[in-house]
C-alpha cells in the first residue's frame, strides 16, 4: 500500500528542485552568515541548570522571505532538519517537536508535488534532562550541528553549529525562566496536544491489537466535532476554505498509504449560491498501514496531525483552521529487538524513520501519500498495484508458464518447431534417447535466455536501490511510461512495426548454433528465443515491469516459468516425435491470433489509463492520449523502413521517429501541460468581479472554456506570459477565471450583458468603477492587454491573498 507532469523526467526535476527535494548549490558554511537562508539559534527556557532538572530547548529559525524548511514528514520529496546533539555526558534529550505544518504545492494541476513546510520563524522544541551529578558553580555547553534543506528559488543544504552556555546552580529554586516570549510563541505554533483542539477532538485506534511483520491493518482516526459546528471536507468546493487533511508522521517499520476519507455531506449555500462539502458529527478517516521488515521492538507507535477548519452550522461563520496531534500504538510480535534509543535521540532530530540530510534515506521505504486523495470513489492506482502484488507465487508462476506456452503459437515461433525437432531426429540417427537428450539441451538453451533476461531485471532493480516498485503504480510518471511501452508493443503485434535484434548479434549466435551435437543444440535454444523477439518482446516488457513489484527470487522464478512454458513443446516432441502430427498447421490464422493478442495488450493500456485518470484527472488523461498519438506515428514511421533502403535513409527514418516522439512529449506535457504559475486566479462566482471592483480592486476576468481554441491561444501567447503576469502583479489586479466549459447559465448571462454570445470574453474593471468595464477584443495581444491594464490603473484597496478573497467577501455579504 502506498502513496502525483510536464515531461516525464521534467516533472520529477520540477518537484525536487522547487519543493524540498534535490540539493542544489552548495552547503552554507560558518562563513556564510550573510547569505544563509535559514539561520538558527539555540535557546533555553531557563537561565541556569540545576542537577537533575528538566527544561526545554528551542531551535529558533529566522527564514528569509520566500524560503521554507520541511516538516518532520516532508511529503512527496525532501527531508526535515537533522540535528546531531553535542551535549555533556549523561544529558538526556527528548524527541524533537515541530510546529503545525503548512501545505505547499508545486507543479501543474494534474500532477501536484505536495510538501509540508514551515515559513517565517518556526521554532523546534525538545526537552533536556540534566544528570544529578552536575557540579554547582560550573558551566555546561549545549550544542548541536544542524543540517537543513531550505527551499525557495532553488533548494540548498545549509549546515551550521549552534550552541548555548548555561551556568549550573545548586537548587532548582535558583533557576529563573528565560526567553518567555519565544517559548510562548513556540507553544502556540505546536499542534494541540492530546488530540484536543478548540472545535475538534481527534482520537486514533488500530483495527487490530497486535501485528507481525508483513501484516496489513488500518488506523481509524475519529474527529469529534463540537456540537453546532461542522468542518470542511477534504475537498471543499469554495476556494479559500481550508480542507480537512490528515498527515501521518514517518515511522520506521511501517508503510502508510493514502488516507481514506468518508463521504462528505453536500449542500447548497443560499447566500453564496454555491455548493458546500462538509463533515458533520464524528467522521472517521481510515489510514491503511503495512508493517515492513524494518520494524523492531514490541510496540509500534503511529502518529500524525489533522488540520481542519470549523464553521458554525447556524450562521456559517468560519474560524481559523486548527491542527491537532494524534497518536496510537499497536503491539508488534516476532520482530527483532529494538536498538537502544538514547544515542539515536542524540543523533537525529526527527522521529524514527526520517531522512538523513541531503536525501530521503529510510523514507524511500516509508512512502507516505499525503495528498488527501479521496479513495471512496473509483479504485486508484494503489489498489491496482496491490491486486498485482496480491497474486500468490504459485498462481503467478502458473500464469507465467501459460504465457510462455502461448508464445509457441505466435507466427515467429510455431513454424520452426517441427523444423527444430526434425533436425534433432536427423542428428541422432533416429536414436530416441539421443533425440530426447538433444531436446532437453535445446530447452536448456531457451531457459538460459530467460535467465539472462532475469539477471538483467534483477540487476537493474538492484541498481535502482532494490526498492519495491509496487508503489510506482501510484506515481503518474511511472504509469505514463508503462502505458507508453505497452501501447507501443501492442502496435507491434498489430504489425505497425516489429521489434528485431541487431543483425550482428543474431549472426554470431547463428554461427555458433550451426555446430552439431549438444553445444549446437544449446545455442539453437538461445537462438530460437532471440529470433522470436518480435513476438515475445511485446509480452515480456510489461511482464518485466510487473516483476519489479516482486523480490529478486520471484523475478527469477517467474521468468524461469515463462522459459519452461516456451520450452515444453520441444521437450514433449523430442520425447514423442510422432506427436508432431497433432501440432496446429501454420497459416494465416497465426497472424490473426497475433493481432488478437495485440488487443489483449490494448486492454492493459485501457487499465493503465484508468489508473492514470484517477491519478491526474481528465486533463492529464487527454495529455496522455495526445502523446500516444505521436508515439503511434513514430512507431508507424519505423514500421515503414525497408531493408532495401540505403543506410542513410533508414537512419533518417529512425531519427525522424524519435523526434516525433520527443515533440509529442513536449506538446502533451510541455505545451498542453503548461499552467500559469505567476498569477493566482480566483474562481468565478456571479457578480464577484463587480463586487471586487466596487470595493476598490482592479479586476481582470477571463471568460474561457476548455473547448475554445481561441481561449487557449490567448492564454498561451498572452495571459500566461511574463510581461502580462508582471503587470497584473505590480498593479495589484485580481484575476478571475470564469470557466464556461459546462455551459454555465450564469456565465451565459454575463456574456449577453457584455454583448457576446460565446467565449472568449476578457474584461478589465477599474477600481471603484464596476460599471465602466474595458472590453477586450476576441483575439488578444500583449500590447492590448497591457494598455487596458494601464488604463484601468492599480487597485486602490489593500490586496489580501487570493485564497482569502471568498472568505472575506462572505463576511461582507452576497455578491450583487
Amino acid at each position: 500500500m502506498t502513496s502525483g507532469n510536464r515531461l516525464i523526467v521534467g516533472i520529477a526535476v520540477l518537484g525536487w528542485s522547487l519543493g524540498c527535494g534535490a540539493v542544489t548549490g552548495r552547503a552554507a558554511g560558518p562563513s556564510d552568515t550573510t547569505t544563509r537562508k535559514a539561520p538558527a539559534r539555540l535557546a533555553a527556557s531557563v537561565d541556569a541548570v540545576a542537577p537533575g532538572s528538566t527544561f526545554q530547548v528551542a531551535i529558533a529559525y529566522t527564514l528569509a522571505d520566500d524560503w521554507h524548511i520541511c516538516w518532520k514528514n516532508p511529503g512527496d520529496s525532501g527531508a526535515p532538519p537533522q540535528v546531531k546533539w553535542q551535549l555533556p555526558d549523561r544529558f538526556e534529550v527528548g524527541e524533537l517537536r515541530f510546529p503545525a505544518p503548512r501545505r505547499h504545492e508545486v507543479g501543474p494541476d494534474d500532477f501536484k508535488v505536495v510538501t509540508f513546510i514551515h515559513t517565517g520563524e518556526p521554532v523546534l522544541l525538545t526537552t533536556l534532562t540534566a544528570p544529578p551529578s552536575l557540579e554547582p558553580g560550573s558551566e555546561v555547553v549545549l550544542g548541536a550541528e544542524l543540517t537543513t534543506l531550505v527551499g525557495g528559488e532553488k533548494t540548498v543544504q545549509e549546515t551550521q553549529s549552534i550552541s548555548l552556555r548555561l551556568p549550573v546552580v545548586s537548587d532548582a529554586s535558583a533557576v529563573k525562566p528565560a526567553e518567555a516570549e519565544l517559548f510562548e510563541r513556540a507553544a502556540r505554533q505546536m499542534p494541540a496536544a492530546d488530540g484536543k483542539g478548540k472545535f475538534i477532538t481527534v482520537t486514533a485506534a488500530p483495527s487490530v491489537k497486535s501485528v507481525t511483520i508483513g501484516a496489513e491493518f488500518e488506523v481509524a482516526v475519529t474527529v469529534a466535532i463540537k456540537p453546532g459546528h461542522h468542518i470542511q471536507s477534504h475537498r471543499p468546493y469554495i476556494p479559500g476554505l481550508i480542507a480537512t487533511e490528515l498527515i501521518p508522521e514517518r515511522t520506521t517499520g511501517v508503510t502508510v498509504g493514502k488516507p481514506v476519507y468518508p463521504q462528505p455531506q453536500e449542500k447548497m449555500d443560499r447566500k453564496l449560491k454555491m455548493k458546500l462539502s462538509e463533515f458533520h458529527g464524528q467522521p472517521v478517516i481510515r489510514l491503511p498501514v503495512e508493517v515492513n521488515d524494518e520494524a523492531t521492538g514490541t510496540l509500534l507507535k503511529l502518529a500524525g496531525v489533522l488540520t481542519a477548519q470549523a464553521c458554525t452550522d447556524e450562521t456559517a461563520r468560519c474560524y481559523p483552521p486548527e491542527t491537532v496531534a494524534w497518536s496510537t500504538t499497536v503491539e508488534l510480535v516476532g520482530a527483532p529487538a529494538a536498538a537502544p534509543a538514547g544515542q539515536a535521540a542524540r543523533d537525529s532530530a526527527a522521529a524514527p524513520g526520517t531522512a538523513e540530510a541531503g536525501g530521503e534515506g529510510p523514507a524511500d521505504k516509508t512512502l507516505l501519500a499525503t495528498t488527501g486523495r479521496d479513495q471512496a470513489g473509483p479504485p486508484d492506482a494503489g489498489a491496482g498495484a496491490q491486486s498485482e502484488e496480491g497474486l500468490s507465487l504459485p498462481v503467478m508462476l502458473l500464469f507465467a508458464a501459460l504465457g510462455g506456452l502461448i508464445l509457441n503459437v505466435m507466427p515467429c515461433v510455431l513454424p520452426v518447431i517441427s523444423i527444430k525437432v526434425l533436425s534433432f531426429v536427423q542428428q541422432a540417427d533416429e536414436d530416441p534417447r539421443r533425440v530426447f537428450r538433444l531436446g532437453l539441451v535445446f530447452a536448456l538453451g531457451i531457459l538460459v535466455s530467460f535467465w539472462l533476461l532475469g539477471a538483467f531485471a534483477v540487476g537493474t532493480k538492484a541498481a535502482a536501490g532494490g526498492t519495491s516498485w509496487g508503489e510506482q503504480f501510484s506515481r503518474p510518471a511511472f504509469v505514463i511510461v508503462m502505458t507508453s511501452i505497452v501501447f507501443a508493443f501492442a502496435l507491434s503485434l498489430f504489425g505497425v512495426f516489429e521489434v528485431t535484434l541487431p543483425g550482428a548479434a543474431s549472426g554470431k549466435l547463428g554461427a555458433a548454433a550451426s555446430r552439431e551435437g549438444y553445444p549446437g543444440a544449446l545455442m539453437k535454444g538461445m537462438l530460437a528465443t532471440l529470433l522470436a523477439t518480435p513476438c515475445t518482446a511485446p509480452f515480456l516488457a510489461p511482464a518485466l515491469a510487473v516483476a519489479y513489484t516482486r523480490s529478486y527470487a520471484e523475478i527469477m522464478a517467474a521468468l524461469t516459468a515463462v522459459g519452461v512454458g516456451m520450452a515444453l513443446p520441444y521437450v514433449l516432441l523430442t520425447a514423442k516425435p510422432g506427436w508432431m502430427r497433432y501440432l496446429p498447421r501454420p497459416g494465416a490464422w497465426m497472424e490473426s491470433f497475433k493481432q488478437f493478442m495485440g488487443f489483449v495488450l490494448m486492454g492493459t493500456v485501457v487499465w493503465l489509463l484508468w489508473i492514470l485518470g484517477d491519478l491526474v484527472g481528465a486533463e492529464g488523461l487527454i495529455q496522455m492520449i495526445v502523446f500516444l498519438t505521436f508515439l503511434g506515428l513514430g512507431c508507424w514511421l519505423i514500421g515503414r523502413i525497408k531493408l532495401t533502403w540505403r543506410r542513410a535513409g533508414r537512419y533518417t527514418a529512425v531519427v525522424g521517429a524519435v523526434l516525433i516522439c520527443l515533440f509529442g512529449g513536449w506538446f502533451a506535457y510541455g505545451y498542453m501541460g503548461s499552467e500559469d504559475q505567476g498569477i493566482d486566479w480566483v474562481d468565478y462566482r456571479p457578480g464577484l468581479h463587480k463586487q471586487l471592483a466596487a470595493q476598490g480592486y482592479t479586476v481582470y476576468i477571463d471568460y474561457t472554456a476548455t473547448w475554445c481554441w481561441t481561449c487557449q491561444l490567448n492564454k498561451r501567447v498572452v495571459l500566461h506570459t511574463a510581461p502580462v503576469e508582471q503587470r497584473i502583479r505590480s498593479l495589484g489586479v485580481i484575476a478571475i477565471k470564469a470557466d464556461f466549459t459546462d455551459g454555465s447559465p450564469m456565465i451565459a448571462k454575463d456574456l449577453r450583458e457584455y454583448g457576446r454570445t460565446a467565449v472568449p470574453l476578457n474584461l478589465v474593471l477599474p477600481a471603484n468603477r464596476p460599471d465602466e468595464p474595458i472590453v477586450l477584443p476576441v483575439l488578444l495581444t500583449q500590447s492590448i492587454v497591457l494598455e487596458a491594464l494601464d488604463e484601468a490603473g492599480p487597485s486602490q484597496a489593500p490586496l489580501p491573498p487570493p485564497a482569502q478573497l471568498v472568505g472575506a467577501l462572505s463576511e461582507a455579504g452576497p455578491a450583487s
